[in-house]
């Protein structure tokens, strides 16, 4: 019968079982969506200011599209055979220098590895290669009396109105759109000498980085969910998400929401830190811990197929020629009658340091009587005790014993 589980080694198992437990239900966490309002050009939002409508209208025409909540740094690279499309839809670029460094960085190498951009809105250009963001249109402002202030302020508040603007050349952005609506914006600064100018006031200009095309809008208020059916603005929606060399279906769209203040979900987060090297070392040592015990506390098996008598011999024999040197038939004795006495109170349920009258009534209960075996205990316990058994003697009780345990199958 196997040993009952330590008390410290229960309490190592519980602790690696609930930590498993904590890490699976970490990693399994859906991705939540944020609660409110959504901001404005969300692909969440249903208000007016919203996208989804754009968003869902790319689903139907059959764009692989999907929503982006990582940095740019982990844009996917466009292929021979797939085309991947940006769509920042008025983002708001974080102050930090160093950030929008790196979000620069990570759109530049996107679109010279022939990604497109499509960037609605001043605020784009901060991060847009080879342009920089334009200064803030100035608005001048007229002293208010006592009496209107209130007026004044709202209307300095009111978003300024949708204009018209009229394509100027035929393209594959102006094509189905001559007249798109959408509010004044100040022109960012290209550098780019493949600029082209699509609409008039430069409401919308694209321009080549590498093999990479960059799609500016003024403004993102013809792909919201209310100026998406004003004028042409749903041609000139699906014009710049349109790709010459590849169908919808393999054109891959990603509509960034990282901008808008949603972020990777906390498994994808988790996925990018050492955690899942931490549990991938956890299960090895809970599985070097499940060996570990089920050698200590499982079944003995041998793991030699073939049995030898070979090597049994020899050491029964070489243990024989030390006791015969030695004379040492008590010590012979002993180590034999300590091995029956265990194994017979093991089996009788009785403490191993029974007295012999204890055993041998124990025994004549639960086995065949046995007349002479409470003298042939004592006598064995004599001889441990005191050492003095002749040779033959010892020879003979040890026979004695073994043919007990035989009999009982010990």
């Amino acid at each position: 019968m196997p040993p009952a589980l330590q008390s410290s080694d229960r309490k190592l198992l519980i602790a690696a079982a609930v930590l498993l437990l904590v890490i699976g239900a970490v990693s399994t966490l859906g991705e939540t969506e944020s609660g409110g309002r959504f901001p404005a050009f969300s692909s969440y939002s249903t208000a007016k200011d919203g996208a989804k409508a754009a968003y869902l209208l790319l689903q139907e025409s059959g764009f692989a599209v999907e929503r982006w909540d990582q940095p740019l740094e982990r844009l996917p690279q466009a292929s021979g055979e797939s085309g991947v499309v940006l769509i920042l839809a008025a983002p708001k670029i974080p102050e930090s220098k160093l950030a929008v460094s790196e979000e620069e960085d990570g759109l530049e190498r996107f679109l010279r590895n022939g990604g497109r951009v499509i960037a609605a809105g001043a605020e784009a250009a901060s991060i847009l290669p080879q342009a920089s963001r334009p200064p803030a249109l100035h608005e001048e402002k007229k002293p208010a009396s006592d009496e209107n202030a209130d007026e004044d302020e709202a209307e300095t508040a009111a978003e300024p109105p949708s204009e018209t603007h009229a394509a100027i050349a035929p393209s594959a952005i102006t094509r189905g759109a001559p007249i798109i609506e959408m509010k004044g914006a100040p022109m960012p600064q290209v550098s780019a000498e493949s600029r082209v100018v699509e609409y008039a006031d430069r409401a919308v200009i694209s321009y080549r980085v590498d093999s990479g095309e960059v799609i500016w809008w003024a403004d993102g208020f013809p792909l919201t969910n209310a100026g998406l059916r004003r004028a042409s603005n749903l041609e000139l929606f699906l014009n710049s998400v349109r790709s010459r060399k590849h169908s919808p279906a393999a054109t891959r769209i990603l509509w960034d929401e990282h901008f808008h203040g949603e972020t990777a979900d906390l498994s994808t987060y988790l996925m990018h830190t050492p955690l899942p090297w931490l549990a991938a070392q956890v299960l090895l040592v809970f599985a070097a811990m499940l060996v570990t015990l089920g050698r200590r506390h499982g079944p003995l098996v041998s793991l030699n197929a073939r049995k030898s008598r070979l090597s049994p011999l020899e050491f029964v024999e070489t243990l024989g020629d030390l006791y015969t040197r030695k004379h040492a038939a008590p010590e012979a004795l002993e180590t034999v009658y300590q091995g029956f006495r265990f194994l017979a109170a093991r089996r009788l349920g009785i403490p191993p340091g029974a007295a012999p009258e204890s055993l041998a009534a124990a025994a004549s209960t639960r086995f065949a009587p046995e007349p002479a075996l409470v003298d042939l205990l004592r006598e064995c316990d004599h001889a441990e005790r005191f050492h003095d058994v002749q040779e033959k003697r010892a020879l003979w009780l040890v026979g004695e014993l073994h043919s007990l345990a035989a009999k009982w199958g010990l």
